[in-house]
């Protein structure tokens, strides 16, 4: 109740001192301009400092996959690199499991959400978030050595709340 509070008195803040400004701006209130722009500053930043830490990411507290999965992830694959090689798959080893969608983007650290890769690969994509057509290619590609019962579609974002143990299948 405390934050939701302190966001409406924030927003409120935010409001009257923006009214204020435009009414400077439009020649209505006769203020300074220091002074107007000060305090719209420091509403800006009030405000976001109370709604800033929501709307970033929150991360999947294990940051590393565990050798089960690293395994899993290997074995769902045939040991060989997922992404693409000048339109065909890759074929050299995996040499690392990756992180489709980036742990550093709200990426989860599951078995969904791996991806085997060649050193090359793995670190050319880095901490960049795949396009839907990498996604869509992928899940194409993975028809052909996923069994059936296997989910197919790349990456899962973590979701605060879940216990651990889901989140490894």
């Amino acid at each position: 109740m405390k934050r939701f509070v302190r966001r409406c008195g924030a927003v409120a803040i935010g409001a009257a001192v923006l009214a204020a400004g435009i009414g400077y701006v439009t020649g209505r209130i006769p203020l300074r301009p220091a002074p107007a722009l000060f305090a719209l500053a420091a509403a800006v930043a009030y405000v976001l400092a109370m709604v800033g830490p929501d709307l970033r990411p929150s991360h999947d507290p294990v940051r590393w996959f565990t050798t089960e999965q690293r395994a899993g992830a290997r074995a769902r694959a045939g040991g060989q690199c997922e992404y693409t090689a000048w339109g065909r798959r890759c074929e050299r080893p995996s040499q690392e499991i990756d992180h489709f969608i980036p742990w550093s983007r709200g990426g989860a650290t599951s078995l969904a959400n791996a991806v085997c890769a060649c050193r090359k690969h793995n670190q050319r994509k880095g901490g960049r978030m795949p396009s839907t057509f990498e996604a869509f290619g992928l899940f194409w590609r993975r028809r052909r050595y996923f069994t059936d019962q296997a989910n197919r579609w790349p990456g899962e974002q973590f979701r605060r709340g879940r216990r651990r143990e889901e989140q490894c299948r």
